[in-house]
């Protein structure tokens, strides 16, 4: 867990506002799907599961979004505030709370969607994890 770590979005500000961008290759990150939380009730959760092969990376593009990171045996809190981000490996446990309904979470995926990759039950994966 201790290479968990967030990191601000790379972006260029002129007279015309920011442009934030994300680089596949300074990230080395390899995108396969992207997609954006959004209108999300406040402190309501998301995520709430951890996949068996794969990494993300959430980035927060508006207001705060907090995201519990669990390795099975420990816990650690990011609060990622607008323009920054963190990658997240497989398998550890992802729960996504929401700071307000103005909170917005674009989430880049270096696999497709297979939900046979998901453990959606906590205590499974905590029984996987000290295998």
């Amino acid at each position: 867990m201790k290479n968990l770590k967030k990191k601000k979005i790379e972006f260029y500000y002129d007279k015309r506002g920011k442009l934030y961008f994300f680089s596949k290759k300074k990230n080395n990150f390899n995108i396969k799907r992207v997609y954006v939380l959004t209108d999300t009730p406040k402190n309501l959760s998301r995520g709430n599961h951890a996949r068996k092969k794969g990494n993300k990376i959430y980035l927060c593009l508006n207001d705060k979004v907090i995201i519990f990171l669990n390795n099975g045996y420990k816990n650690k809190k990011f609060t990622l505030k607008k323009g920054e981000m963190i990658k997240v490996t497989s398998m550890i446990w992802v729960k996504i709370i929401f700071n307000s309904k103005n909170s917005i979470c674009l989430t880049i995926d270096d696999r497709e969607y297979k939900e046979k990759e998901y453990i959606r039950n906590f205590e499974e994966f905590k029984k996987l994890k000290r295998k």
